[in-house]
């Protein structure tokens, strides 16, 4: 028999009878005709040895029938014949009401023999036939002949197809030795199960790599609608169920038919799994002398893991954003929760993991369900994420409790992070959750991050050794209101050359920011400006009337200007100031359940010049080249002369007076400097010195020339040799310095120390 897919609802679920039904096609009502229950049967069905069969009864309802001897003649449709085994003529029947008269196979003649009076009598016919190829409704035709009862149609049965359908309460998830939801076998017609008394059998059998628990036994069976009569099915003696490796045999037997359609439930069935068993659906065939073969889908069997799913629509941030209100970190909610309950490890790794431009600040956990320790309490989750944050990686690692109890529940948390990301950087967070312990969550999109302003300008042609050539204006957009911090400096600082020491015209062009106009400042490369009030709609501002100056040194190639500034970017390293710090002054800093405490003292966020909690080395959002150098710089022109005064910070470029934050100093004979001011001295772009924090080491790059040193080492690098030096490189107030004339000298530049004006010149 070819077997198929059957998955019932319990609307589809046919019932054994329905209430009386009475159908008829004439208007007249001497007799009130009704079936007192309609069966469902099957394509088969012979109700010959029915003790109870359902029944045609006929009542007098206006008048008396006071007449005997009448006839009147009951007929079937094709498909379906009258029993032979108790319809024979002249059979008395009803209590000697009625007599047989005549039978064919469809057509049956009766005879009244008593009178019955209206509203106190009726005629009682039991509905003996067989089904031989019909289908759908079964109705029998009542023919008054020349009797005075009501005629008209009437439906007796219902036929359905198979014998019985086979189901399940809903298909869980389960691993090794799960417990499936409750299945179902029910009989589709009266009497589909029924064959005299022999014993018979029903196998359910599971796909080879599995195995029925071998505990199972009648007690997970019980019986349902007709099954429940006395006398139907002797459930101590003629019910067994044997399980063994994949098959469940269930052998019954019948002590009679029931009067109705029946069920067998069968509860609390537990599946074991050999190590070659498939993750995915389980299916089980269903086989058995009388029962329709099927095959159903009973449980997924699943891998330990994780779901992960959103609670909540994805956050918008802008990059280098840092301030008091958690919302400009703030991702959305992320459920994680076991995909089979237990798969969770106890006492191994979780690892937590973010995109390299992202630093974790802080974790929210919350609705934890069925994380315990062995003594049934809660275990902390929030504990065990901040155990590992800092506010200074991407990444967060921590164990599961090694007490973690086993459960029956899927265990489950929502977790929501702080991040802090690198300014210059746009795109998706995600977050990908990986280890030992079996919580695996892929990597997903938890916040999508967008550069705070756009810039927009046009390329000049410029060349060296020309003042105040005029620039493009240049547009700051800001992406949302409020972008550009109210109170805060922005900043745009040129990669080459120095702006003409004017004052340029900013405007607001769109939106409603505000300028503090007379804070407009132009130093060298650096113009800077401060916002007197944030937008409430999206500004634009227009910086027009800038200048370049360029000496005969600088190369060819893009001038480049970096837009940056603490109305943009709140967490770059600001040297001794601490982002946190900025944006939380003396309060602890707190980040959902993660808090960074502020001590005068020893502020755990300060880590004492170096990057600090949820900073990092980049004060710009964005670098957008201004100009382009056409002219290849003169060889042999001069770079200014740089004159620096032993421990003043004031420092002059040719005839212009600077300022720098460290000051120059003198150890062991070997004058010292931050690394920037030795680089302008030298003649050597920003774009040409590169800082590795991870290993502290210094790199320039000048005219083909590299020459490189690390902090703590008295070794200088020039172009792969080795040259020893007699001082180290090192950090002083939270800058690096280094001896100004070994590095100067490696690259070509001369350094002339006064010793009475206590002054060291550099060109």
């Amino acid at each position: 028999m070819n077997k198929t897919l059957k998955v019932m609802t319990s609307a589809a679920l046919l019932a054994g009878v329905v209430a009386p039904v009475a159908v008829t096609t004439v208007d007249a009502a001497n007799t009130k005709n009704i079936v007192d229950k309609v069966l469902y049967v099957a394509d088969d069905y012979d109700a010959t040895d029915l003790n109870n069969p359902n029944n045609l009864i006929i009542r007098a309802d206006d008048m008396d029938i006071a007449t005997t001897g009448d006839t009147f003649r009951l007929s079937l449709p094709s498909g379906v014949n009258w029993s032979d085994g108790y319809f024979t003529e002249d059979k008395l029947i009803d209590n000697d009401q009625l007599t047989v008269v005549s039978r064919t196979d469809r057509d049956l003649e009766l005879r009244i023999e008593k009178k019955i009076a209206k509203g106190a009598g009726e005629y009682k016919i039991p509905l003996y036939f067989e089904v031989d190829g019909a289908e759908g409704d079964v109705k029998v035709t009542v023919d008054p002949r020349d009797s005075v009862l009501s005629g008209g149609q009437y439906t007796i049965a219902v036929i359905g197809g198979g014998k019985t359908t086979a189901s399940i309460a809903s298909v869980k998830t389960i691993k090794d030795g799960g417990q499936i939801d409750d299945m179902r076998i029910d009989e589709t017609s009266l009497g589909a199960l029924y064959n005299g008394g022999s014993k018979q059998k029903i196998t359910l059998t599971l796909p080879s790599n599995f195995k029925w628990d071998k505990n199972i036994s009648s007690s997970n069976i019980s019986l349902g609608g007709g099954f429940t009569e006395a006398g139907v099915i002797d459930v101590k003696n003629d019910l067994t169920v044997t399980p063994k490796d994949n098959k469940l045999t269930i052998e019954f037997k019948f002590s009679k038919q029931a009067s109705k359609i029946g069920t067998f439930y069968i509860k609390g069935l537990k599946i074991d799994a050999d190590k070659r068993a498939e993750f995915g659906d389980i299916e089980v065939d269903l086989d058995g002398d009388k029962v329709s073969s099927a095959t159903i889908v009973v449980a997924k069997y699943g891998d330990f893991g994780t779901d992960a799913s959103l609670k909540g629509d994805v956050p918008t941030l802008l990059a280098g954003r840092l301030t008091d209100d958690k919302k400009d970190v703030e991702t959305v909610e992320v459920l994680v929760k076991e995909t089979v309950a237990g798969s969770w490890l106890p006492g191994r790794s979780v690892d937590v993991e973010f995109p390299t431009w992202v630093k974790v600040l802080g974790v929210d956990v919350s609705d934890a369900k069925n994380i315990k320790d062995k003594n049934g309490n809660n275990a902390k989750v929030e504990d065990l994420f901040n155990s590992d944050i800092e506010g200074k990686s991407n990444e967060i690692s921590f164990d599961l409790p090694s007490d973690l109890k086993d459960t029956d529940s899927k265990r489950e948390f929502k977790v929501k992070f702080y991040v802090s990301t690198k300014a210059d950087v746009e795109g998706d967070v995600t977050v990908k959750i990986s280890g030992r312990a079996g919580i695996e969550v892929p990597e997903t999109v938890i916040a999508k991050v967008v550069a705070p302003v756009k810039v927009e300008t046009e390329k000049v042609d410029v060349r060296t050794g020309i003042k105040e050539q005029p620039l493009k204006d240049i547009v700051i957009t800001e992406a949302v209101k409020g972008a550009l911090l109210d109170d805060k400096t922005v900043q745009l600082k040129l990669s080459n050359g120095e702006f003409t020491d004017k004052k340029p015209k900013i405007t607001v062009s769109e939106g409603n920011v505000k300028i503090k106009e007379d804070s407009i400042n132009v130093d060298g490369g650096v113009l800077t400006f401060d916002i007197d009030g944030e937008s409430t709609r999206a500004s634009k501002i227009v910086v027009s009337g800038l200048a370049l100056d360029l000496n005969r040194s600088v190369p060819e190639g893009e001038v480049t200007v970096e837009v940056g500034g603490d109305a943009i970017v709140q967490n770059s390293t600001f040297g001794d100031d601490w982002a946190l710090y900025k944006a939380f002054g003396k309060n602890d800093a707190k980040f959902g359940d993660t808090t960074f405490k502020y001590d005068a003292k020893d502020p755990e966020y300060d880590l004492s010049g170096k990057v600090d909690a949820g900073e990092f080395d980049r004060d710009y959002v964005v670098k957008k080249a201004v100009a382009t150098v056409v002219t290849p710089a003169d060889g042999n022109a001069t770079v200014v002369p740089a004159t620096f005064t032993i421990g003043s910070t004031t420092y002059k470029v040719g005839e212009v007076e600077k300022t720098m934050d460290v000051a120059p100093f003198v150890e062991a004979g070997r004058t010292f400097m931050p690394v920037r001011y030795v680089a302008e001295a030298i003649g050597i772009s920003q774009d040409n010195i590169l800082w590795d924090q991870a290993t502290q080491t210094a790199t320039f790059i000048k005219a083909g020339n590299v020459a490189q040193l690390k902090v703590g080492s008295k070794t200088l690098t020039v172009n792969g040799a080795n040259i020893a030096m007699d001082s180290a490189a090192k950090v002083k107030d939270g800058r690096t310095v280094i001896p100004v004339r070994f590095v100067a000298q490696a690259l070509g530049a001369s350094v002339n120390y006064d010793e009475t004006n206590q002054t060291v010149t550099v060109k």
